[in-house]
């Protein structure tokens, strides 16, 4: 089929027409420039008194501190199994971390913001009450109502909360995070703090015995919260001739003879944690000697009772050391106190690098 004549005309008028519209618009976008114009949004400066400075780009604090610290010996007797003070201790460490949080005067808070901190963090309001119930009849909370009508919570010192908690010792303070305290596996995670907070190589033999937390108890919770453990192990300079007299006599454990045919012993892991930080002493030495107070107050026993069970703080001597100026100062410690229990100091020479564990070299206790 062919077109006529005018029917050509008409298609080549109306493409004409089409072409010059194509133009228009070409020319109202682009004017006069070669390539295609694409539109860039506007650059915007703030004059500079208006230009924020880094102080000003601070956020405002937290309404709750994500952060608590507490005294590691105190959070170790909260956690024992029937302590009746688990959940008035955490309330208490909360409690702590809200004073001088913005709140009221130093060494009380309100009982409504205590409650609101501890409801964010997860906790019901069934458990919220029993454990203020309990915190106020141990009394690490006493209510008092304030001029405006509200309850305030006065805090007892941290001696005083050791007392009334039953502890015997308050330890180093731990900083961990507040929701840590909350949920399964607290326990492990207070415990784990402990450990770091001690920042020593400790049998658990020993630690059973500072803080009554059985051996078997500490792997399980060290296990739960992933404590990361290292072996240590002592080079002597016995011979392999030695081992079966040192199996016989000595206390070591772990007795063996390595490829350089020197007797090896077995020495405590070093422990360490993500979970928690050594905040240090903190108060710790008049808290300590607040408690000494209140407990021979209440036991005139009480001095006879530490001179039994309670006499390791008073007698520390760094045993594992690091660098010669700690082993001269342990040797040093020793001499001076005639100390007949400690036969052995130990210095770490190197780390294998296959196994990752520490070889400690061997020094007599008076050297």
């Amino acid at each position: 089929m062919s077109l006529s004549a005018e029917y050509l005309q008409e298609i080549e008028r109306g493409q004409a027409a089409l072409n010059r519209r194509r133009s228009e618009l070409a020319f109202m976008a682009n004017g006069s420039r070669a390539i295609a114009y694409t539109p860039q949004p506007p650059e915007i400066t703030q004059p500079a008194t208006l230009q924020p400075t880094p102080a000003a780009r601070i956020t405002k604090p937290t309404e709750y501190p994500e952060d608590v610290s507490f005294y590691a010996l105190m959070g170790v007797q909260a956690a024992r199994r029937y302590s009746g003070t688990g959940g008035a201790w955490r309330l208490y460490t909360l409690a702590k971390a809200l004073d001088g949080h913005g709140r009221e005067a130093v060494g009380r808070i309100l009982a409504d913001d205590l409650r609101g901190f501890v409801l964010s963090l997860g906790v019901t309001s069934r458990t919220w009450q029993r454990w203020y119930r309990q915190a106020v009849e141990i009394g690490l909370l006493d209510p008092v109502q304030n001029k405006s009508g509200a309850w305030a919570l006065i805090l007892p010192s941290a001696g005083k909360a050791a007392h009334y908690m039953g502890a015997d010792d308050i330890g180093r303070k731990v900083e961990m995070s507040a929701a840590d305290l909350i949920g399964k596996g607290w326990k492990s995670r207070v415990w784990a703090g402990y450990e770091a907070a001690r920042g020593l190589q400790i049998s658990r033999e020993k630690m059973q015995k500072i803080t009554g937390v059985a051996a078997s108890t500490q792997c399980y919770r060290d296990n739960k919260a992933g404590v990361k453990r290292q072996a240590n192990y002592a080079q002597s300079d016995y011979k392999a001739d030695s081992l079966p007299m040192l199996k016989e006599l000595s206390k070591h454990k772990g007795l063996f003879v390595a490829n350089n045919k020197r007797v090896y012993w077995r020495l405590p892991d070093t422990r360490t944690t993500d979970i928690a930080t050594d905040a240090g002493k903190g108060r710790s030495r008049k808290a300590t000697a607040q408690l000494r107070n209140l407990q021979q107050d209440q036991n005139g026993a009480f001095i006879e009772q530490r001179a039994l069970s309670g006499d390791l703080a008073s007698e520390f001597v760094r045993l594992f050391c690091h660098t010669p100026a700690q082993r001269k100062a342990s040797a040093r410690k020793v001499a001076r106190q005639d100390n007949l229990r400690v036969t052995e100091i130990y210095q770490a020479v190197y780390t294998n690098e296959r196994t990752g564990a520490g070889i400690f070299d061997t020094y007599g206790g008076a050297k």
